[in-house]
């Protein structure tokens, strides 16, 4: 790519003169060849600053003179406005507001966020947002935070913004839905075969054997759990032997993310402070599991101890452990969260209530559970219908 320099030249009294040169993509020739621009400086450091500018901005001599401006700028920055958003007048949780926080960190507070407010044009908002690396529905998670920022300081006099410069942008397949998968009990049982063989053999990555991965698989698929709220579990206290010898399963932690850090909190909702009962046979692996992790301690943990967090999760175990399922001939690519969207639609298959759905999975209304799933008790209606015409 071309970049501005300078040339120098002696006038007729002997002084020097500086020209800064560069081709500015805002004005092209008739023929669309790029016009070669010149401004003319008596100080060679004005001079420099120019070109400096310039080639940090494409040669677009409005650009640099923007960033000129933001550099000169007094005006809080974008970063201040979003942080005192969230701080004091985002709605929800503590959680909530964590959530938000990190989401900011990762995608905003290193670009965007810097820009002064006083300078932040839609132009700015639109260029970050085309080139945010991440999915159509994650993209609108971000946006509708920061759109919820601006529009915030827009309605306050105390903060110099006059209209939202991210208002109305959406990215053109917002659409776009991530698939959920349902396994049938047998693909179910052929990925769960395969976590066994990742682990027992050493498929693929492991090296030493991490004998809770498989119990961990079965108790999702069986529980409904979010892995979050499975690995927060502590052994002998939120997991006990009830009478009957089935497991209960007491859900009130879960891993939580703020600034990248990971930490223990509780649920989504309160409504994800739940008791979960395990079916006979999924129980008696998990307490029997249960015995080999000291009480109080994380009852999954990694191989070499400490927390089991997904990413670590999924590419040493449930990754290798897919393709060796689709080597044997599963057809579907299956989530760690499709054991959750399984284990409903097991329970929808054999009539579970929706009320009761709802409350196993902690779903914090019953809209949600007919969001998920409604179209499946459609499907289990029809199937009875069937059944009376047989």
């Amino acid at each position: 790519m071309l970049m501005a320099s300078i040339k120098t030249a002696t006038r007729k009294d002997g002084s020097a003169v500086y020209y800064v040169l560069y081709r500015d993509p805002d004005y092209r020739r008739p023929d669309g060849k790029l016009k070669q621009s010149s401004k003319t400086f008596d100080d060679p450091h004005e001079a420099q600053l120019l070109v400096d500018f310039l080639n940090a901005n494409g040669q677009s001599f409005r650009l640099a003179e923007e960033a000129v401006v933001a550099m000169r700028s007094t005006a809080p920055t974008l970063n201040a406005l979003i942080d005192y958003w969230i701080r004091y007048e985002s709605h929800g949780t503590t959680a909530t507001k964590d959530q938000y926080r990190d989401t900011m960190d990762r995608h905003v507070t290193d670009s965007i966020g810097k820009m002064k407010l006083d300078v932040l044009k839609r132009e700015h908002v639109v260029r970050w947002f085309e080139g945010l690396p991440v999915k159509a529905v994650t993209k609108k998670g971000i946006h509708g935070i920061l759109s919820s920022a601006l529009d915030f300081g827009v309605e306050s006099p105390d903060w110099p913004i006059g209209q939202n410069p991210g208002k109305g942008i959406k990215s053109p397949d917002t659409n776009e839905v991530v698939e959920q998968v349902y396994l049938t009990a047998q693909q179910y049982q052929l990925m769960e075969d395969a976590v066994i063989d990742v682990v027992e053999e050493g498929h693929k990555r492991p090296k030493r054997k991490n004998l809770g991965v498989p119990v961990l698989v079965n108790t999702l698929v069986n529980s409904g759990m979010r892995f979050a709220e499975a690995t927060a579990l502590r052994a002998h206290m939120d997991v006990t032997e009830r009478a009957d010898g089935r497991a209960q399963i007491t859900i009130a932690r879960a891993w939580k993310v703020y600034r990248q850090h990971r930490y223990i909190g509780g649920p989504k909702s309160k409504a994800g402070i739940r008791t979960i009962i395990l079916p006979m046979k999924s129980s008696q692996i998990l307490l029997g599991y249960q015995q080999t992790v000291d009480p109080g301690e994380l009852l999954f943990q990694r191989v070499t101890g400490g927390p089991l967090f997904s990413a670590t999760f999924y590419d040493a175990y449930w990754s290798p452990a897919r393709e060796l399922a689709q080597e044997r001939g599963l057809h579907v690519r299956p989530r760690v969260h499709d054991l959750r969207h399984t284990h409903a639609s097991w329970l929808i298959a054999k009539g579970a209530d929706p009320k009761a759905l709802q409350a196993r999975l902690g779903h914090k209304s019953i809209q949600m559970t007919y969001d998920r799933y409604g179209h499946l008790y459609d499907d289990a209606a029809l199937k009875l219908a069937s059944l009376l015409e047989a």
